[in-house]
Order: C-alpha cells, then structure tokens, then sequence
C-alpha cells in the first residue's frame, strides 16, 4: 500500500490500530518518500509496521509478509535489552530493501554522504532524524531472503542503539543479528542452528579439561566456528538465565577517562570471567534448547 506524505497518524494494522505520533511516523514518512523520489524507485511501496516503515520495490503482498516477519525479529531483538525509554519523540526506522547495488550505492552516497565499501551490502544509521537500515543482494543474488538479509541488520541496530557510543567489534554485532534470527524462527534459519548446535555441542562437564570453543567468537570471526560461537555468546549474554550479565558487559566496555579504549579481554578480567566458565555455561544453555 502507498501512503502519501499527509496521510496518517492512524493506521490499521492487522486489525489493530495504532496511533501514530506525528513527528515519529511523518519525519519517517517523509523521508521514505524522498527516497523513492530521488532514487526514482518506480513501483515502491511503503508498509508501516509498529515499529518501522518498509520501502521495497517488491510486490506488495511480498512486502507485507517480509513486513510482519521484520516486526516479529525487530520485538524478539528489543524483548531483552532494556533499551531507555525517553519522553522525546524520535523518527521511526525507515528499512529499505533495495533491488540491487548500484541503487544501494547510491542511497549510500546520497543519503549517508561517503562511498560504500567493495561488496558492500548492509548498513544502518542509529543518530540523526532519518535513523534507517538499507539493504540490496549480493551481485548475482535472484532471490534474496530478504527477512534474513534485512532482519540481521534490524537486529543490530537495536543492538547498537542499546550500545549507545560503545564501539561494539563487529563480531558481536553480527552474532546478535544471527541469535535474533534464530530466536525468532526466522525460515532459513534452521541450518544454521543445526550447525551451531554441531560445532559447539556437547557441553563440557564441570571440571573437565578441555579447550574452551566459545573463544572461536573472537578469534576467529567470519569463519563457521567463529560465527556459531559468536552468536552463541551473544544469545547467552542477552537471552540468557543471569539478566545483569550484558548490563555488566556493556557497563564494561563504555569508554571512560580512566579507560578510554576499554577491551573485551580487560572488561573480562575486571569481572573475573574466566572463559572456561564461560564457555561451559554456554554451551549448558544451548544444549537446553531454551
């Protein structure tokens, strides 16, 4: 459904209806709008979920289950993180699904003023009046899965706005879009919990000597074990049974004058968390299934 720039502030969602405020959807509204203008994105629609705007060339019916998917990840994402709630009303998440690269490079350009990076896919923009996440496929890519692709950046935006001025590795990033994911049921997904479950399962018994697996996370990102481990770690700390754990972490790793450049390994230490333990309460909790 196309929505023109004056049109709501009530808007009917599967039966329910939401009031919208006007600075919160129409800023998002409008900014969607000239997008699709500049970009000359013919045959766009915009689809307003409770807590984004969804741009796509796609057709509508598409739009909206891909839509009703994305709000299903963007509340698993934010059930946990105990994000601030502040008085002031701030734009709605516009995402983008964009059909291909050179498109995506020029929203990037355009709308984020610098030059994507090579093979450059994802991004997303937290600060500002205009807070989005754009995605495209990959060179070759038909057929997209667009819930994933768009779902793992949603995911991290709420993570990296939860993280505020915290310069999060990248790797924990992408292991929280990927817990999101699976958490969520996302489709697709389900290979990549079996190989997670694979690779870092069984959990060694208490007391017994082996080599810790969930280091893979950090050393050696961007690998199947450094993934599976990644996202394990993250799901732990954030879904996990010990609710103050990610407060701890992130309280960690906020840069102070003390310790401007604060580590994973430094704020490890501090909290006299032993990787060991860590790797066996990990993997405890994965095996449970919860």
């Amino acid at each position: 459904m196309k929505y023109p720039l004056f049109a709501f502030c009530l808007i009917a969602l599967t039966g329910l209806t939401t009031l919208c405020s006007a600075q919160d959807s129409n800023k998002a509204q409008a900014f969607a709008e000239d997008v699709v203008k500049k970009l000359d994105l013919k045959s766009a629609n915009i689809i307003d979920r409770k807590d984004f705007l969804l741009v796509s060339t796609l057709p509508e019916a598409r739009a909206k289950i891909i839509a009703d998917t994305l709000q299903t990840v963007s509340t698993m994402a934010t059930s946990k993180l105990k994000l601030e709630k502040t008085d002031k009303e701030e734009p709605k998440i516009v995402v983008f699904l964009l059909p291909d690269l050179d498109i995506y490079g020029s929203f990037i350009r355009r709308f984020q003023e610098r030059r994507p990076e090579k093979s450059e896919q994802a991004s997303t923009m937290i600060e500002g009046q205009k807070p989005h996440v754009v995605v495209a496929p990959a060179i070759g890519e038909k057929m997209p899965n667009w819930e994933i692709l768009a779902g793992a950046e949603l995911a991290k935006f709420w993570l990296e706005k939860k993280a505020s001025k915290i310069n999060l590795p990248q790797w924990m990033k992408d292991g929280y879009g990927s817990a999101v994911l699976m958490r969520a049921k996302v489709k697709g997904t389900e290979a990549e919990r079996a190989k997670q479950r694979k690779l870092l399962l069984p959990a060694p018994p208490k007391g017994a000597k082996t080599e810790p697996r969930i280091d893979w996370a950090w050393k050696e990102p961007g690998k199947p074990e450094g993934d599976a481990a990644g996202a394990a770690f993250m799901e732990y700390l954030v879904f996990g049974p010990k609710d103050e754990i990610f407060e701890k972490l992130l309280s960690g790793l906020r840069p102070s004058e003390e310790n401007p450049n604060p580590t994973l390994m430094s704020v490890m230490t501090a909290l006299e968390w032993k990787v060991e333990d860590l790797d066996r309460d990990v993997r405890t909790w994965l095996a449970s299934g919860k």
